[in-house]
């Protein structure tokens, strides 16, 4: 099970940072065959996220000096699901050049 699709040996690592690049979450040790939606499922992180345990602020906070507003959330990757409190790419294989930049 520790081996990749490509035969190679893997673990899987998936780490949370916070806004100064720090690790503040680290889950180690999935099997290499799981897929990045199921190392997401599986891990603590994902559980921690759901449950509301990361002490993530539930407030709004202000951009810049306008009076518009906008949630503390997370950001994924895109094999994550979207929910409220987590953000994911676009998928990039439907994006042309214009809209990726």
């Amino acid at each position: 099970m520790y081996y990749c699709y490509k035969g190679f040996p893997s673990i899987v690592l998936m780490a949370a940072s916070d806004a100064d690049s720090c690790f503040i979450l680290v889950d180690c040790g999935q099997y290499g065959r799981i897929s990045d939606a199921g190392v997401y499922r599986t891990s603590q992180i994902s559980k921690f996220l759901e449950e509301g345990k990361l002490n993530i602020p539930t407030s709004e906070f202000k951009v810049n000096s306008t009076e518009r507003t906008i949630p503390f959330m997370s950001e994924g990757y895109e094999a994550c699901p979207l929910k409220t409190y987590l953000l994911k790419p676009y998928a990039a294989k439907t994006l042309d050049q214009e809209k990726r930049i």
